[in-house]
């Protein structure tokens, strides 16, 4: 997240953490700070090929005023499509299925 302005009104839905090995650095709770300094209403996390932050992403949220978004970046193979997919979940039913 590089603006330097509040961007009300946006919320980055693909986001990696310090949990998604190689492809993200910051923890949640910095994830949610920077956002909620730049005005965005909320902040998905969708960690590569797992929940791992989860928890601790709608803590920071909480703390920070904003609202958490959940979902994953997941691998897709051994069918005819390869490549990646990124998941957010609406609601319980969601997460339910985000889950499995």
């Amino acid at each position: 997240m590089t603006a330097t302005g509040p961007v009300t009104g946006f919320a980055h839905l693909h986001v990696a953490s310090s949990y998604s090995l190689r492809y993200g650095t910051a923890s949640p709770a910095k994830l949610a700070a920077r956002a909620a300094e730049l005005g965005m209403p909320a902040l998905a996390l969708t960690d590569r090929d797992g929940l791992y932050g989860a928890f601790k992403h709608v803590k920071a949220c909480a703390d920070a005023g904003i609202r958490p978004l959940l979902g994953a970046d997941l691998a897709l193979r051994g069918g005819p499509v390869t490549g990646r997919v990124t998941l957010l979940a609406a609601g319980r039913q969601g997460w339910a299925s985000l889950c499995r």
